[in-house]
């Protein structure tokens, strides 16, 4: 009576476990075509099939191609017999080489039901000859797309990913993946294949010596709704409430019969159950209120059943099993890889103790994902303020927040003077458009500085080459490089001349220097320019006074320095007199003059003598001090000299002088002289003077 009690009653229950069968997907086993195919890239010929992604080529294979590169059992990518009927498709579902590459097909399907929930399912074998076994497998559902290319593909967020399980790399069997999600659109398109960029997909190598891509054959794809036996969520929390419906005969069950609804372990077995509800009115009420107990492990294998008394028999939940959450013992915790700069890649991600957890993702900017790691590239600090991580553990929602600080990018604007020559100072400079920056130079020859503005005195030619600044603040750092050329310049010139010179000399002008290919330039008083290396001036103006300058050039770069040189007036020769007559033992005195003032005089003469007075003294001038005197006149450096010829007189000897006198009036007075000096003059009284040696005075008087 049990047995037969519990066939009737599966019988009365039945039509709330019934599964509908129904296939969403056309096709979903490649069987039709129509045209068998003869190559690659051949989508299109199996019914209603193509490639989501423009300019990618899945691959169509059949036991009716024409060519053995897309045959089925052997063909090009490996062996492999269909997984139900005579077709697959194939396809890339990532290139190392190309990291944004991927194969996607898709077709048109019999919309979903919004608020139903589907199990999908996909049988899938990687290829023999491919270098890769990848985790990058998933199905997207869509309304419409607009062209997508492969990059628009990577913004598409596939509802069901198939990564937890990690690289696939059976190629001898085919590999049953399950799904189930709640259709939130009446989703009239699928689409299946690797929707995620290489930075996000995990990779085996099996033969390095093909392709650089994972390549996967695809089959029997089935979407079909599932109905639960309760009108609730297969996914729960500990001490949540709901409402199991049943139906029974009542007919073979006693008035004060009782039900109860039971809760399986966590492993889905009934070793130890829990009560969860119970209903003694079983010909009114058909519905039992249950409540999860609380402190139950989490698990996604909880399986319900319904057990009576009167008679004893129990009812199992068929298809389903349930996954209930307990909140109380799970944590979960949102991160991101701080410190992050501007412009680089923002990861968030989370730890849990649970792997049951399905996380979802809000943020500034709009932002939401429903990836378990979100990276975004090129993160502005428009990506920063607080991200909100809600885990969804079967229903229980756990949360945590995350406030993402993104620094400001220190990127450096880095300058040098333009022509940097052999020996100038080279400066550098560097600018950030935020505050609070350090920064650090490095270059040739070892060069390195912490200034923001360092400069190189006296450069040297190796100084050439690639400076690179980076700029750093709050861990971040950007780098900048300029490239400085030192141009070979000119070595240090000396400069010299024979300056002073007088008016009438040739000024010499002089630079020195060990550069042998230099070129030279000379400008200078009265208007004075010259490509000598070493010009000649012949002066004839005072004006020619002044500084001279000289540029010494190799290509752009120079050497300037300047001489001063003095061309000076030349005084005119001196007026020279002396106290002529002068006799031994006087003082000769020697008048020097000039027409020109601030002349300084000087004298030479005679028996080594030598004066720097304009009227110099010389006593007891003897007869060794006659003779040429040469008097000079200096201005500025300039001279000029006369001459004069001074005569020292010798003195006469004594002389003996005798007279007739006395002598009487009107008699003759005889005066005599005794002396061998040619040049001699008698004077006496009353006026008398007489030259002749012996003097004789005729008619004599008194006076």
């Amino acid at each position: 009576m049990i047995r037969l009690t519990y066939i009737l009653l599966f019988i009365l229950v039945l039509p709330l476990f019934t599964l509908a069968q129904i296939n969403h997907v056309p096709n979903g086993d490649f069987e039709y075509y129509t045209q068998c195919p003869s190559g690659y890239s051949q989508t299109t010929l199996c019914t209603g099939w193509t490639s989501l992604v423009i300019g990618t080529t899945p691959d169509y294979f059949n036991t009716c191609a024409s060519s053995q590169q897309v045959g089925v059992p052997l063909n090009s990518r490996g062996y492999q017999n269909p997984a139900s009927g005579n077709g697959y498709m194939g396809g890339v579902t990532i290139n190392t080489l190309n990291p944004g590459f991927r194969e996607i097909v898709s077709r048109s399907i019999i919309p979903l039901n919004i608020g139903t929930r589907y199990e999908v399912s996909i049988s899938v074998s990687r290829a023999n000859i491919t270098r890769f076994a990848s985790d990058n497998i998933s199905i997207l559902f869509y309304d419409s797309l607009n062209s997508v290319t492969t990059s628009t593909s990577q913004s598409l967020q596939p509802q069901l990913s198939f990564q937890n399980l990690g690289p696939i790399s059976d190629t001898l069997n085919w590999t049953r993946l399950t799904g189930y999600f709640f259709a939130d659109s009446a989703y009239d398109n699928i689409a299946i294949g690797g929707f995620y960029h290489q930075s996000m997909v995990d990779l085996d190598t099996f033969n390095s010596q093909f392709s650089s891509y994972a390549y996967y054959y695809f089959d029997s794809i089935v979407v079909k709704a599932t109905y639960l036996q309760f009108n609730h969520d297969t996914y729960l929390c500990t001490s949540d409430s709901f409402a199991l419906n049943y139906q029974i005969d009542h007919t073979h069950y006693n008035p004060n019969t009782k039900l109860f609804v039971q809760l399986s372990d966590e492993n889905g077995t009934w070793t130890s159950p829990y009560n969860i509800g119970h209903d003694t009115n079983t010909l009114i009420d058909q519905t039992i209120d249950c409540l999860v107990p609380s402190g139950i492990p989490t698990s996604n294998n909880y399986r319900l059943r319904i057990i009576s008394t009167n008679p004893q028999d129990t009812i199992e939940h068929l298809y389903e099993t349930l996954s209930i959450g307990n909140p109380d013992t799970i944590s979960i915790t949102a991160s991101y890889n701080n410190p992050i700069c501007e412009n680089d890649t923002l990861l968030l991600t989370y730890n849990s103790n649970s792997t049951f957890i399905t996380p979802s993702w809000a943020g500034p900017q709009n932002f939401n994902s429903l990836l378990d790691s979100i990276y975004i590239p090129s993160a502005t600090t428009a990506n920063q303020g607080v991200y909100t991580l809600t885990g969804n553990l079967f229903g229980c929602v756990l949360n945590d927040t995350l406030n993402v600080s993104i620094i400001p990018n220190p990127k450096p604007i880095s300058s040098a003077n333009a022509h940097v020559c052999q020996y100038d100072t080279l400066s550098l400079q560097a600018n950030s458009s935020i505050s609070g920056v350090s920064y650090s130079w490095s270059g040739p020859n070892g060069f390195t500085s912490n200034q923001q503005n360092p400069n190189i005195v006296n450069t040297p030619i190796n100084a050439s080459g690639n400076y690179y600044i980076t700029t750093s603040v709050n861990g971040c750092s950007r780098m900048d490089t300029i490239q400085v050329v030192v141009n070979d310049a000119p070595d240090s010139v000396l400069l010299s001349s024979n300056t002073p010179v007088c008016i009438g000399d040739t000024l010499r002008l002089n630079a020195d220097t060990s550069s042998g290919n230099a070129t030279y330039n000379w400008t200078g008083p009265y208007s004075f320019s010259s490509t000598d290396q070493y010009p000649k001036i012949n002066t004839h103006i005072i004006l020619q006074t002044g500084w001279y300058t000289m540029t010494a050039s190799i290509g752009n770069c120079s050497y300037t320095d300047s001489t001063y040189a003095i061309v000076s007036t030349t005084p005119s020769p001196p007026l020279l007199s002396y106290n002529n007559p002068v006799c031994i033992g006087d003082t000769l005195d020697l008048s020097s003059t000039s027409n020109f003032t601030n002349v300084t005089y000087s004298w030479i003469g005679p028996n080594g003598f030598n004066s720097s007075q304009q009227n110099p003294k010389l006593g007891n001038a003897g007869l060794n001090n006659s003779g040429v005197y040469t008097g000079i006149t200096t201005l500025n450096g300039c001279s000029d000299s006369t001459t004069l010829f001074v005569s020292i007189n010798k003195t006469p000897d004594a002389v003996n002088l005798s007279s007739n006198s006395p002598i009487c009036t009107t008699g003759t007075l005889m005066l005599f002289a005794d002396t061998t000096v040619n040049t001699h003059q008698w004077e006496g009284p009353n006026g008398f003077t007489a030259y002749s040696l012996d003097t004789f005075i005729a008619n004599s008087t008194l006076n």
